[in-house]
């Protein structure tokens, strides 16, 4: 049986997921570059100037490129190019560690969170118009009688833990029954969070919480 060919270098014998064309090798290197650099300056007031570049950079990819740099994830990468954008600047720069010196709760902190779940909810399938919405919403600063910003999580106990609109895993972007919970109230596929925690305390994708507890559901 002839083997399918790789989607990106046309070369057969592999699939996009583990492709070692030095083109797809340069993407990859280059996002991860980028995006940890831009997350060495989170906190120091060049962190918006970086985070309209690193847009800029994701969006001027073709579709091919943005996939094989998905692929690399191991996520899905089947949808539109705006999705497909918005799922490789989640998976490379949102899905890191917050730096210590920047409180998750803060100002910085904050604006770093409500922008990964606008992309989030953009790779999740959300209209971008309703994704700007809910991230004015969330961006509001709180009343003056409630100056701690609650989790989210508290709130929305749903598969990805962002919105109502959305029920899939935020690792894999796809619906799943087989979950688990985190402490701090996040659904996932079992077999994603098992393999993104590795059995090891790990930040929670979705708000940078300590993951020590994962609970049946």
């Amino acid at each position: 049986m002839t083997q399918r060919a790789c989607a990106f270098c046309k070369e057969s014998g592999h699939r996009i997921t583990n492709c070692t064309d030095y083109r797809a090798v340069e993407l990859k290197e280059a996002a991860e570059f980028k995006c940890g650099i831009a997350m060495q300056y989170l906190g120091t007031g060049a962190e918006d100037q970086l985070y309209r570049e690193i847009c800029a950079w994701f969006y001027s990819k073709t579709v091919i490129e943005l996939k094989v740099m998905i692929a690399a994830k191991n996520w899905s990468a089947s949808s539109g190019k705006l999705r497909l954008a918005s799922r490789a600047i989640w998976a490379y720069y949102f899905n890191q560690w917050i730096p210590q010196h920047v409180p998750i709760y803060g100002p910085v902190g904050h604006r770093f969170i409500c922008r990964g779940r606008y992309h989030g909810n953009i790779a999740n399938g959300i209209p971008e118009v309703r994704a700007r919405e809910i991230y004015r919403d969330e961006m509001n600063p709180p009343d003056e009688e409630q100056p701690e910003l609650e989790p989210v999580a508290a709130e929305v106990p749903i598969i990805d833990g962002l919105t109502n609109e959305s029920v899939d895993c935020p690792i894999c972007f796809e619906t799943k029954t087989d979950v688990m919970q985190t402490n701090c109230g996040h659904l996932f596929c079992r077999p994603c969070i098992m393999t993104y925690t590795k059995g090891l305390t790990a930040a929670c994708p979705c708000c940078r919480t300590e993951i020590d507890v994962l609970i049946e559901k």
